[in-house]
């Protein structure tokens, strides 16, 4: 039969696209964590209002290719929290 002719040709393509196929993925979709902590920036906190406790540093994970991840700086974010709507009461997140 036409099928199993160059099998061996098929079976080869077969197996390259499957390899293919998974570093494009695993190059495409790689998490890093970017390798300093962060601080957490309070805004419109009101006068009124107090934080009971010191925030803690985040870790960012970002999905960016090596070379862009090695040209990031903690300038390059903001990271915040706006409690401009926030209330008296015991809160987390």
């Amino acid at each position: 039969m036409k099928i199993f002719s160059n099998i061996h040709l098929k079976l080869l393509a077969l197996i390259s696209a499957i390899v293919l196929w998974f570093v494009v993925i695993t190059v495409e979709n790689t998490i890093y964590i970017f390798p300093q902590e962060l601080e957490i920036d309070v805004r419109n906190l009101g006068s009124n209002l107090s934080l009971a406790n010191e925030l803690p540093e985040v870790k960012l994970f970002l999905q960016v290719s090596k070379e862009e991840l090695k040209s990031l700086t903690p300038d390059d974010f903001n990271v915040y929290i706006d409690l401009g709507n926030a209330q008296a009461g015991e809160k987390s997140a």
